[in-house]
């Protein structure tokens, strides 16, 4: 019976507007606005030797031949995007290392 007691009255407590309510809150960021997210590199590709071939690269980005770059971005924020700069820094080998330069010096970049 007292078990009876304690489960009414907590029932009694609870709103049936809260319980209806779908609202989704998501409290865990503070940030609102655009955000852009890098999907996908679609070109150019990974540049990789052949394995059956040694000295043979797939997908090489030469020197003075122009490379237009595709990419996929996903804006994951809450708001449009009305404006963006994009910025290429190229490296000597994959990953953070050596950025590639020009005969100048000057860093290659693209935008």
């Amino acid at each position: 019976m007292l078990t009876l007691v304690m489960l009414a009255s907590v029932l009694a407590n609870i709103s049936l507007v809260e319980l209806q309510n779908e609202k989704m809150n998501d409290e865990s960021s503070a940030r609102s606005g655009p955000e852009a997210a890098l999907v996908d590199v679609i070109n150019p590709r990974e540049t990789y030797e052949d394995p059956m071939s040694p000295g043979t690269y797939t997908h090489e980005i030469l020197a003075g031949v122009d490379s237009n770059f595709v990419v996929t971005i996903q804006n994951t924020g809450d708001a449009n995007i009305t404006e963006m700069n994009i910025e290429v820094t190229v490296y000597l080998s994959g990953g953070s290392g050596n950025i590639a330069k020009d005969a100048r010096p000057r860093k290659l970049w693209c935008r």
